[in-house]
């Protein structure tokens, strides 16, 4: 299947169906090893219109002193349908263990890097739902 026709496909799926609760996610960029170790993942879903703003937002924040401290896995994806979300994308945050999510939470709570990227995020993106730690995260 090519791209016009998963386009295609998307546009009538969209005309056509009124509630839905699939969703179907595009890779935008991934950091980080790619592994099949990694066991847990952090699901952070947001909405926005750009992207590209949060993929480079990552990206600066991952090659900072603190970000390259983490041994994990992020992967940005953008929601091709999700259904009756208001999500346009996600942020999915891959450890290979407990520990490991401990370890980088331990690091990134007192992280001035990591406030300066919760502040740009919160500046080109909504957390929705119980996504709470990027916004809590700049009062702590």
């Amino acid at each position: 299947m090519h791209a016009t026709d998963r386009l295609e496909w998307g546009n009538v799926w969209t005309a056509t169906v009124e509630k839905s609760n699939e969703r179907m996610m595009t890779s935008i960029q991934s950091w980080g090893p790619a592994s099949s170790d990694y066991r847990y993942t952090e699901w952070v879903p947001l909405d926005t219109t750009q992207l590209g703003e949060v993929a480079a937002t990552l990206d600066k924040f991952l090659n900072t002193p603190d970000g390259n401290k983490f041994k994990g896995r992020v992967t940005l994806v953008e929601c091709l349908f999700c259904g009756e979300s208001q999500m346009s994308g996600a942020i999915a945050v891959a450890y290979r263990d407990m520990a490991e999510m401990d370890a980088w939470r331990a690091i990134y709570s007192q992280s001035e890097d990591f406030a300066n990227w919760a502040d740009r995020m919160n500046e080109v993106a909504t957390f929705l739902g119980n996504s709470l730690i990027v916004n809590l995260q700049r009062f702590e």
